[in-house]
């Protein structure tokens, strides 16, 4: 069975079809997400998702939508803080309501629809269509899903493209087609111009190939598909990179965040049982690593910070520099908070009760 065929429509439960049961959870997803939104942030919190912790992603968009650059703010250079994906999707939906984030959440409410329904086509692809509905149905209902789609955060973009990612891949890879491996190579690309963690899946990739017998008795093939999707995806992230260049005279392929995020959130881990509010923790983490920053490129005058595009790259190669030192100071307590930090959901990591919630989920 291929999740690429129409809906197996001999398998029921309680007497309903696939397809009905299928249109059900979408709609529960669609429903629970606006709720959320509109009931809880906006309905009993009074909270606008602009007005929450964001990772400013929202600022660039209207940056972008004034003509003003892919920047923060006047003051800052273009920036290779965050990539571009996000931005642009904010940029769209812009470009059709302005500057409304009411109408960015009703849309990001119908993206957790489309993952469900992505997810039941790669569920019925692996086993059928019994998979597909409690995979749908579980990401329909899944706590953190459904918050972040109320949030101006990458996740509820980024997750669409991951599994519409997983799906290709599969195809490709029990095809051996190179036109299903240019599929799975875009959406990489595009997956990966969201959220640079998705870098991770070519090593991984290739580790399953290689430990393969099936793929291993026809290379040829296999090289093939993979090569088609390297570049197709080697395509479309040309321009960024070739931007990012011009900019800096570095090679960016993504972003300059992921330093800079693994030592925010290493400070967290490390007082992730502590009985109080963590969010000034985080704070406390930027602030420490900004007078570093400045002092070290800038001789102590902070006016001068984010002049230039190339201080992205220094403040992203000073946060790697800081979690080193933490790493290579203890490795054993360093291993031990990235595990007991895995349980702990970022959103939900930093105030005390909602660290209960979060161990729930």
């Amino acid at each position: 069975m291929s999740g690429v065929e129409a809906v197996n429509p001999e398998f029921r439960l309680w007497g309903w079809s696939a397809g009905r049961w299928l249109l059900v959870i979408l709609i529960v997803a669609f429903v629970l997400r606006a709720t959320f939104s509109f009931g809880v942030a906006r309905g009993l919190q009074h909270i606008e998702p602009q007005q929450q912790s964001t990772d400013e992603y929202h600022l660039i968009a209207e940056s972008l939508y004034a003509g003003k650059g892919y920047r923060f703010n006047e003051v800052e250079s273009l920036t290779l803080q965050r990539p571009p994906g996000y931005p642009a999707f904010l940029l769209g939906v812009f470009s059709v309501s302005g500057v409304d984030y009411a109408v960015v959440q009703v849309v990001q409410a119908a993206l957790g629809a489309v993952t469900c329904l992505l997810l039941f086509l790669l569920g019925r692809w692996i086993m059928g269509p019994a998979l597909g509905l409690v995979a749908a149905a579980m990401f329909a209902l899944y706590p953190n899903a459904i918050e972040y789609s109320s949030r101006l955060y990458v996740e509820t973009l980024y997750f669409p493209f991951l599994v519409a990612f997983a799906l290709l891949l599969c195809v490709a890879s029990l095809r051996k087609s190179w036109g299903w491996g240019v599929g799975a190579g875009l959406v990489w690309a595009m997956g990966l111009l969201i959220r640079g963690t998705m870098m991770a899946a070519p090593p991984f990739l290739a580790a399953g190939l290689l430990l393969s017998r099936a793929h291993r008795s026809d290379v040829p093939a296999v090289a093939r598909w993979v090569a088609a999707g390297a570049l197709a995806a080697s395509i479309v992230m040309a321009p960024w990179v070739v931007r990012n260049y011009r900019l800096t005279g570095e090679i960016v392929p993504v972003s300059t965040v992921s330093w800079t995020a693994i030592y925010n959130g290493l400070q967290v881990s490390k007082h992730a049982t502590e009985w109080r509010d963590l969010a000034q923790v985080d704070v406390d983490a930027a602030t420490y690593a900004h007078e570093r920053f400045v002092a070290k490129f800038h001789a102590g005058n902070g006016a001068l910070a984010y002049r230039r595009p190339i201080d992205s790259v220094h403040y992203s190669g000073l946060a790697k520099e800081l979690v080193l030192e933490e790493w290579g100071a203890n490795p054993a307590r360093t291993v031990w908070h990235a595990a007991r930090g895995t349980v702990f959901t970022w959103f939900f990591a930093f105030g005390k009760n909602t660290r209960l919630l979060s161990l729930a989920i």
